[in-house]
């Protein structure tokens, strides 16, 4: 296997006919990219790609390692979802290395930004939340119990929520039994493809319009996993932007009601299963793997609380837990 660098990508692009030894090849290395792989951004004339190779261990503090194959699971997914949503809605394929673990993809369109970095700087679009949770209707639609999907998706190159969660569970001692019931369920009730990290740090927005990235923890999963990943996510932004925090409550109920809208196949109690994952991604995001860097040590304490209360009172509703939020966030005046 090749492990591809700045310094030798050029003659990696060469021997495989992607670039002429007198074309001119601009590298950037992407450090901001993420935890699990190595990006770089290569500038051809006008044509712009990103090279992803993924890392077997991850960069957090935590031991976290995953299997390189999931990149071919990527190239499947990015595959998929191009056939399924609309135009630009994933990176176009240029080319895919099964030998080398890695894939070559086109760039987000010029001007795009990160869903997460607007957050963060408080512009809340809620065109962008009603488009991200029709997106995902749209793929739990197409993907509910069909066989030939399952198969294709089978292995989760994550480690499945077990090694997610359990992590938890030695600083929440008085939660193993919900924990543990969630786990169970997630892994009895897979019936459609889940993303897994469908995440703002991974969607791309410009103009009303999304591109969805990072597909490497696709996987045939649990149906309520992927909405509480994203609407988790809301509520953070919510807590560090505590005096706006209306804007991110409009953006939860978009989303949350562009899903529902548009979704034709369900679980039985979707909703609840939902908010049991919510509040369980909370306590992820403050005592787990990979714990937000962007919240204070004092405003940590809000979605602690919070997903705690979800779980010890099994809250099954999202106003619930919109309620929850906006209650400690008065609480703490910050």
């Amino acid at each position: 296997m090749i492990r591809i660098t700045k310094q030798n990508v050029k003659n990696f692009l060469i021997e495989k006919e992607l670039l002429d030894e007198n074309e001119k090849l601009e590298v950037y290395e992407l450090l901001e990219g993420g935890v699990s792989s190595v990006l770089l951004k290569l500038v051809i004339g006008e044509k712009c790609w990103i090279l992803k190779q993924p890392l077997e261990k991850m960069r957090v503090k935590t031991e976290w390692t995953a299997p390189l194959w999931r990149s071919h699971l990527e190239a499947r997914c990015i595959r998929l979802l191009s056939a399924i949503l609309p135009k630009g809605a994933v990176p176009q394929l240029i080319f895919n290395d099964p030998d080398n673990y890695l894939i070559i993809m086109s760039c987000a369109p010029r001007g795009a930004t990160l869903w997460r970095e607007e957050l963060i700087n408080g512009n809340v679009n809620l065109k962008i939340a009603e488009k991200a949770g029709e997106y995902l209707s749209i793929i739990q639609n197409e993907t509910f119990k069909d066989d030939n999907i399952r198969k294709e998706f089978s292995r989760s190159p994550l480690g499945g929520l077990a090694n997610y969660y359990r992590i938890l569970e030695k600083p929440h001692p008085d939660l193993i039994k919900e924990i543990e019931a969630l786990i169970n369920f997630s892994v009895n009730n897979k019936v459609c493809l889940t993303l897994a990290d469908f995440n703002p740090k991974n969607i791309f927005v410009k103009d009303d319009e999304i591109m969805l990235i990072d597909l490497e923890g696709a996987h045939w999963g649990d149906q309520s996993f992927d909405p509480a990943m994203l609407i988790t996510h809301l509520l953070l932004k919510l807590v560090y932007n505590s005096h706006i925090n209306e804007r991110y409550i409009d953006a939860v109920q978009t989303f949350w009601e562009a899903y529902r809208r548009k979704l034709r196949n369900r679980n039985k109690g979707l909703e609840d299963k939902v908010v049991r994952h919510i509040g369980t991604l909370l306590l992820a995001r403050v005592n787990g793997k990979s714990p937000v860097k962007y919240l204070s040590k004092e405003k940590r304490e809000i979605p602690r609380t919070v997903g705690r209360k979800i779980l010890l009172e099994r809250c099954s509703r999202i106003q619930q837990v919109i309620d929850y939020i906006d209650e400690q966030v008065n609480v703490f005046k910050f």
